[in-house]
């Protein structure tokens, strides 16, 4: 391949990945679909990208569902202390949770 052609090639890349990324800044989900995604991840076995987007929500709203699986993840992941953490804070949301 000619070398002018993979510098244009690579620009181009370049550019189509800049475009995208603030792209997908520019397109804000609201919290509920952030969860929802989520919740597809965490059905799928994807724990740890199901972690992040719940555990970068906003305090005020996570649920006591969302610290119950954040606490999941954390025990499937084999960190109990994070586990422990997340189940009191669900139990904090709601005291009558039996999930919990």
């Amino acid at each position: 391949m000619d070398i002018k052609y993979l510098k244009l090639l690579k620009s181009k890349f370049f550019l189509g990945a800049s475009f995208l990324f603030f792209f997908n800044l520019a397109y804000a989900q609201s919290p509920q679909e952030v969860k929802d995604q989520a919740y597809a991840l965490y059905a799928t076995k994807n724990y740890n990208e199901a972690f992040q987007l719940l555990d970068n929500l906003p305090n005020s709203e996570k649920n006591e569902e969302v610290f119950l699986i954040l606490a999941n993840i954390a025990e499937e992941n084999k960190n109990t202390n994070l586990a422990i953490k997340n189940l009191n804070k669900a139990i904090e949301k709601n005291k009558q949770d039996y999930k919990a």
